[in-house]
């Protein structure tokens, strides 16, 4: 999965590369690497817990949407609690990263009950 998902960032920073063709490689790589950071992660952390029923490419497709339907849902109750959007840039992937790495442990036969 890990050559998978390096051929899909290198996928995304040559279509962001053709689309802003007059910009820097660096530009593209750090638009990129927010895309994917932002967008991609969340939504692949998420999914953990079906990664056993997608294919691996309906897995990284499915991805993208659900993050960034998570940023958006979630970003929008951070807001109403007053947390400001520069923070939520930090916070909301790490929560779903946090989600991830939880059904990780619970999917691990040693820490199942």
């Amino acid at each position: 999965m890990g050559m998978e998902l390096g051929i899909m960032f290198i996928l995304l920073v040559l279509i962001i590369k053709i689309a802003f063709f007059k910009e820097s490689i660096v530009t593209a790589l750090r638009l990129a690497l927010a895309l994917f950071w932002l967008g991609f992660i969340p939504g692949y952390a998420l999914l953990l817990y079906w990664k056993h029923h997608l294919g691996n490419i309906e897995y990284m497709i499915m991805s993208w949407p659900v993050g960034l339907a998570y940023w958006g849902i979630f970003g929008y109750m951070l807001g109403y609690v007053g947390v400001v959007f520069a923070v939520q840039i930090i916070l909301l992937p790490i929560i779903a990263l946090a989600i991830g790495l939880y059904v990780i442990y619970r999917e691990n036969p040693k820490h199942s009950s």
